[in-house]
């Protein structure tokens, strides 16, 4: 309060407050109050400071008249009594009156300034500066205990730091710690989920120097993956099994090896995936059921590595897609020939080869269902060992249409313009072998006839070699 009621009125308490020690009335202190008590002092207040009281109080309204003016002096204290409150009130408001309606400015404000009122104070309205005395001391000795508790409490204070810093060294060592077992505890579960990965069933059956080629083969393989994973242990120490040898009850060494597979074991496993894959396109057999069910044993190779052989066969066809409206697919015949030629005679020497080879281009027309018709061109090499059955026939074409001349004409053309063009050649050469070609065309009647532009058998000029017709077949003269 002190300093906001000197920073509001910047007056000097000793220039504008001053207390007389002396029995003088005030001006309005009534003579009649002298029954009352002893009058202590009078207080001299210049009007200035008691306008700067009122304003104060104006800004301060929780505070009281006599509050505000003890702030000002430091050598004794009022009371708070009523008489004091109510004429520092009344003197108060008369000279900021005054100051508005008289004494705005000039020289009369000037000495206004510089007029004094006097107020009587009692004895009984001093505070006891005995009693106040008493309470500083007391207040000083509070304040060195309360010195001396401070000290004790940051002392306290600094050994709780030190525990506490004491405490989170120890957690971070419990954290440290608990992380290791953490580490540790994973990592035995890991070697606990790859023991229960690792677990080995007991297999029944035949022993292995009882079994056949085909079935050995199948359980070698388990054997294998069975010791794979029974030898996993070896890898910790950085060791890296390669070969594993077992003796049968017959006394036969039986030899496993790890890591590549040797050549013969390479060209084994490719047979096998051949023959499945064979198999499979034999019987219809879709890849998910197959799928299936080489994973509900152990005995068959994985799907992927059919997939991939089946690949590697589709890679080395010349597959190309007829022309025209129709759907239908079509080969290479020049590729196809070479390649059937190599497949025959690749064995025999050289001397011993044909020079002349035979080939024979069919062709038929087929319905599979009753809005589905089909039409199959096909060849095969002629000779004394090879039938015309469908075993020896290797597919060249087939088209998803009706069997009609307008069909056969736009989809097969680039088929039948590499048959002329090799039959006009007459020779082909493979691998530097020069081999005479003659080409010969067949089929039943119906086909043959769209080939040639003919009608049906019963048209007017159906012949095939002669162009007579129906009705003079008779004579043998046109013939």
């Amino acid at each position: 309060m002190s300093d906001e009621f000197t920073a509001y009125c910047k007056l000097k308490l000793d220039k504008d407050l001053k207390p007389a020690i002396s029995n003088a009335l005030s001006p309005h202190l009534h003579k009649d109050f002298l029954s009352r008590g002893e009058i202590s002092l009078t207080l001299e207040i210049k009007n200035n400071f008691i306008s700067e009281i009122h304003k104060t109080k104006t800004k301060f309204s929780d505070y009281k008249y006599i509050e505000i003016l003890n702030t000002q002096i430091s050598t004794f204290q009022l009371k708070g009594t009523d008489r004091l409150e109510e004429r520092l009130k009344k003197t108060a408001e008369r000279v900021s009156y005054q100051y508005k309606t008289k004494f705005r400015c000039g020289r009369k404000r000037s000495s206004f300034n510089e007029g004094i009122t006097k107020i009587a104070v009692y004895d009984s309205e001093l505070q006891d500066v005995t009693s106040l005395s008493y309470r500083l001391s007391k207040f000083e000795e509070d304040k060195i205990e309360l010195s001396i508790r401070c000290k004790e409490l940051h002392k306290q204070l600094l050994s709780e730091e030190k525990q506490r810093s004491r405490g989170n060294a120890d957690y971070q060592k419990l954290e440290t710690i608990t992380e290791k077992l953490k580490r540790e505890n994973d990592s035995l579960h890991k070697c606990l989920d790859l023991l229960e990965k690792h677990h080995i069933s007991s297999v029944g059956g035949k022993p292995v120097g009882d079994l056949g080629k085909s079935q050995r083969y199948a359980k070698m393989q388990t054997l294998k993956t069975q010791s794979a994973k029974a030898l996993w242990f070896a890898e910790t120490y950085g060791l890296t099994p390669k070969n594993l040898v077992f003796e049968t009850e017959h006394g036969e060494d039986i030899n496993i090896r790890f890591g590549e597979q040797t050549e013969s074991q390479s060209e084994n496993d490719e047979i096998r995936l051949k023959e499945i894959l064979f198999l499979l396109d034999k019987f219809a057999i879709s890849d998910q059921a197959y799928h299936e069910i080489a994973m509900k044993t152990n005995d068959l190779p994985k799907f992927y590595l059919i997939k991939n052989c089946r690949d590697k066969f589709n890679e080395g066809i010349q597959l190309e897609r007829t022309p025209g409206n129709v759907p239908g697919a079509f080969l290479n015949f020049r590729s196809e020939v070479e390649n059937a030629i190599k497949q025959k005679f690749n064995d025999v020497p050289t001397d011993d080869a044909q020079k002349k080879v035979r080939i024979k281009v069919s062709g038929d027309g087929t319905k599979v269902s009753r809005i589905s018709n089909y039409v199959v061109m096909s060849f095969s090499l002629i000779d004394d060992e090879t039938s015309l059955s469908s075993l020896h026939q290797k597919t060249l074409a087939i088209v998803k249409c009706t069997e009609n001349y307008e069909n056969i004409r736009s989809s097969l053309k680039p088929l039948f313009d590499d048959i002329n063009e090799l039959y006009s050649e007459g020779t082909i050469l493979i691998e530097d072998r020069q081999y005479e070609i003659e080409v010969f065309f067949g089929g039943d009647m119906k086909f043959v006839q769209l080939c040639l532009g003919l009608s049906s058998a019963i048209a007017e000029y159906a012949c095939r070699w002669c162009k007579v017709s129906k009705m003079e077949r008779s004579d043998f003269s046109k013939s």
